[in-house]
């Protein structure tokens, strides 16, 4: 959702849908959009993943993507992605340009090894999106261990199981807090060696608590 855009077919002699799709301003708006964030997990369960990025001006743009063979509905919410504070958000899907509006609820039914991308508008954007922080190399879930709430609990990789001692809001502010603590990742000691440990600690504003993609 934010990078450079390769295309590994021919041009020449490209099917109209194909240029269609590697054509679409839409999307190519969100690619280039000038905040520049990074477009990060929500959920992944099942092979029904949800993805989202921060837009300038307050959109966001959601991807529903279905890894699976069968069609499938995948489901979100405006909160989830990091809208709040409207009666209702306008969804406006980026593949077929129809708008529809919804109160919070962002769903579609989405093809087998298809997407839906939309961009949502209204309200306000947290500037946090919440979801599992996922190890690409071993695709387990970044848990607290034993569910714990308590300063200095070391934080781990584990089965990705949907508990909240496995979600985590990715702040506007560069920290990650976890939803059933409220803690911030922390690396203990403010130390900068090679394999410290990283735990939860009360949110202080230290450099040890700041965090970046990329």
């Amino acid at each position: 959702m934010a990078s450079p855009l390769i295309s590994g077919s021919k041009i020449i002699g490209a099917s109209p849908q194909t240029l269609s799709i590697l054509t679409n301003k839409a999307v190519i708006a969100v690619d280039q959009d000038s905040l520049g964030k990074q477009g990060t997990m929500v959920s992944s369960s099942g092979g029904l993943d949800v993805l989202a990025k921060p837009l300038a001006y307050g959109d966001v743009s959601v991807v529903l993507f279905n890894e699976t063979n069968s069609t499938a509905t995948i489901t979100t919410s405006a909160s989830a992605v990091g809208k709040t504070g409207a009666s209702s958000y306008t969804l406006n899907n980026l593949w077929t340009g129809a708008t529809s509006t919804t109160t919070g609820t962002i769903n579609a039914s989405v093809p087998a090894h298809g997407t839906v991308m939309y961009r949502v508008a209204g309200g306000t954007s947290t500037g946090t999106t919440t979801g599992p922080v996922h190890a690409t190399g071993s695709g387990k879930c970044l848990d607290v261990a034993g569910i714990s709430q308590t300063n200095g609990t070391q934080t781990q990789i584990w089965d990705c199981n949907g508990g909240t001692n496995q979600q985590w809001n990715l702040n506007s502010n560069g920290t990650i807090t976890g939803v059933q603590s409220g803690l911030c990742l922390d690396v203990t000691g403010a130390s900068t060696a090679g394999g410290a440990l990283v735990e939860l600690w009360d949110c202080n504003g230290g450099s040890n608590q700041q965090w970046r993609l990329g």
